[in-house]
């Protein structure tokens, strides 16, 4: 149970930190300020636009919609 916990905290925190950086550079956190994502599937194709910042990466507009 203590690997588990340990495990989930290190996630969170990470996760808080990636989100930090990312609010600090203005970028979209899901595709780090791409505004695409990359996806190997054989009806989307491969590149897909970034649903969560609408294509822009910002974090502005990921904020807005997320």
């Amino acid at each position: 149970m203590k690997f588990f916990r340990f495990f989930t905290n290190w996630y969170k925190a990470k996760q808080e930190k990636h989100m930090n950086k990312m609010k600090i550079q203005g970028k979209c956190p899901v595709c780090r300020g791409n505004g695409f994502a990359s996806i190997s599937s054989p009806y989307l194709g491969n590149i897909v636009e970034c649903y969560y910042c609408k294509g822009t990466g910002l974090y502005a507009e990921w904020e807005k919609n997320k």
